[in-house]
């Protein structure tokens, strides 16, 4: 910048985490986390973001031919000191398996999520990008063995 050389610094950290258990033969459990935090300076100016995210999943099998599941994913992202944009999923399904055919019922994004929102954070600039989804679907789909 006007033939001054500017240092910039990035400091990054991550954690993750994640569990799966089966406490009973008929129920599995998983949960999963991630958390970020970034750190730039340059000149006299420093920045900081975060970001926290998490999954979990449930599934069921009241009988050996039969999973069913609920999972869910939520994000927080921070786009400036103090606002953060907040993104939420919860999806099921059932599935029957019976000899050579298996039958899957899907119902997806059950809160009606219209966007998805992330921030990239290069040190200088923040950027933030917002995408539009589906709203809730339902699929039911068959399977056939040969």
């Amino acid at each position: 910048m006007n033939a001054n050389i500017i240092k910039i610094r990035f400091n990054n950290y991550n954690l993750h985490g994640n569990a799966s258990i089966a406490p009973i033969q008929w129920l599995e459990l998983r949960y999963d986390i991630r958390y970020g935090w970034s750190r730039s300076r340059y000149a006299e100016e420093s920045n900081t973001t975060t970001s926290l995210s998490h999954s979990g999943a449930l599934h069921i099998f009241p009988i050996a031919a039969l999973d069913l599941s609920l999972d869910y994913d939520h994000v927080r992202r921070q786009l400036a000191d103090g606002t953060y944009k907040r993104m939420a999923f919860f999806n099921a399904s059932a599935q029957y398996k019976f000899k050579r055919c298996i039958l899957r019922l899907e119902l997806d994004n059950l809160l009606n999520q219209r966007s998805y929102s992330y921030t990239v954070f290069d040190g200088i600039n923040t950027y933030t990008f917002d995408y539009g989804l589906c709203g809730r679907t339902a699929m039911l789909s068959a399977r056939v063995s040969l």
